[in-house]
């Protein structure tokens, strides 16, 4: 009763404004964005983006709440093609904490490549390398790969994607992008042994889930080598 009386008398004094903001302070605060998290668990990114910016804009949404709720806005942004404020965001989440999960660095290089950053995205890559240990070896000799693949360096990328199948040795896009690299080179045997691995991991237990949505391509690709024999 003496925080209503309280919030009240603000608002006789300073008006509706005050009101708001004297209710806002007195709210319970908020730990969790569930109605985001109901729309990107839907594939309803655009929704996902409205729900969380929503969330960050309500004054008692705790710290962790806020800087969890910042990376999952980035990513409904990163999925709805808007890359200029999925990287903001996580750089946003970065300046709350720093990065501690190489999940979280991963996608900011994926953020940074698909915005045209490559230089950027490479540095993250390599900041990877140096500082998330044993478990983030194969993700960041990933991000590398791609980076320097979209870069035009496919000469390095190629080692980066050896890296990456020497630790996962039934991963499907680090062949489907070491074979593009090799093509771009001019080394067709090579290549075509990648996409033949393809393959072979979308007909298998493990990747079969994906082989409706890529195995149309792994094959078309297949096919313009046999059509140049």
């Amino acid at each position: 009763k003496a925080q209503c009386f309280a919030a009240v008398c603000m608002s006789v004094v300073l008006g509706a404004g005050a009101l708001v903001a004297a209710l806002s302070y007195f709210a319970t605060p908020v730990t969790d964005c569930p109605t985001g998290v109901d729309a990107a668990g839907r594939n309803d990114f655009g929704e996902a983006v409205q729900a969380y910016s929503s969330c960050l804009a309500m004054p008692r949404l705790e710290a962790a709440a806020r800087l969890k709720t910042l990376k999952e806005r980035a990513w409904a942004y990163y999925k709805i093609g808007h890359y200029p404020p999925a990287i903001a965001d996580m750089e946003a989440a970065f300046e709350l904490q720093p990065p501690t999960d190489y999940i979280d660095l991963a996608r900011h290089a994926i953020y940074l490549r698909r915005a045209g950053r490559l230089e950027d995205s490479l540095a993250v890559a390599e900041r990877m390398e140096q500082t998330m240990g044993d478990a983030a070896a194969a993700s960041a000799a990933y991000q590398k790969g791609l980076t320097l693949a979209a870069m035009g360096r496919h000469e390095e990328a190629i080692p980066a994607f050896d890296k990456v199948l020497q630790m996962r040795q039934s991963y499907l896009w680090g062949y489907w992008s070491r074979g593009l690299s090799h093509e771009r080179l001019g080394n067709r045997a090579l290549a075509r042994a990648d996409f033949e691995k393809c393959t072979q991991l979308l007909n298998s237990a493990g990747w079969s889930r994906h082989a409706s949505e890529f195995l149309p391509a792994v094959n078309a690709k297949l096919q313009e080598y046999d059509a140049q024999k």
